[in-house]
């Protein structure tokens, strides 16, 4: 039997005890990038097959959570990334890519590295310069009125701000994956069961969770 490359040695320095923590949380950060791209050549080179391959691990990683990573990866070439921006806030800054506003994407990931944003600063600056562009939108385009007749007019309660946080993440994501769908339909003029069943998990988790919100 092979040793497991993984196991903490029984004797170790304190040196060698904090290095090794350091490349664990390295390559748990890099971990999205590495799904991501090797997604994204597999989808490439083979097509329809790379995607059944993700059945295998589904106890681990949804169709939606690999799309994600898929849809990050393509907007952020391994040349444009820095280790010093974690890959959420990479993620948050996609959508930018994805509506061909990649200047202003730049111009974020330049504050980003000089420690000016964050990721919570960075997603509202992304939903400022969509603006419009970002309101979710139902029938022919008429914009849903959350404050309207038809919404509520004040929300409160214990957890709110957490709940409206985990919504926005789980948004986030659902957007990722429909444009990973919409790439997917340009190149090969169709989509996949999987990716369409990707599409509904995220829709219906993040509906799920507005409800929760609503609760």
């Amino acid at each position: 039997m092979n040793a497991n490359p993984l196991a903490i040695p029984e004797r170790l320095t304190f040196e060698d005890w904090a290095e090794g923590l350091r490349r664990a949380v390295r390559l748990h950060g890099q971990l999205p990038w590495m799904i991501g791209d090797w997604m994204d050549r597999g989808y490439r080179d083979f097509g329809e097959p790379a995607w059944q391959i993700i059945g295998e691990f589904e106890t681990q990683y949804s169709y939606s959570t690999v799309q994600n990573m898929l849809t990050t990866s393509r907007a952020f070439p391994p040349e444009e990334r820095s280790v010093d921006i974690p890959w959420t806030w990479y993620q948050s800054m996609a959508v930018l890519v994805r509506a061909k506003r990649k200047d202003e994407c730049d111009a974020i990931i330049t504050r980003a590295l000089k420690g000016e944003m964050n990721r919570q600063t960075i997603r509202a600056e992304v939903k400022r310069l969509l603006g419009n562009e970002a309101s979710p939108t139902v029938g022919n385009g008429a914009k849903i009125a959350l404050n309207g007749s038809q919404g509520p007019k004040r929300m409160v309660g214990e957890g709110l701000a957490e709940r409206l946080e985990h919504l926005s993440d789980l948004l986030g994501n659902a957007a990722a994956v429909v444009a990973g769908a919409a790439d997917e339909a340009s190149e090969h003029g169709t989509v996949t069961a999987e990716t369409l069943g990707a599409v509904q998990e995220a829709m219906d988790t993040a509906t799920a969770a507005w409800l929760a919100v609503m609760k």
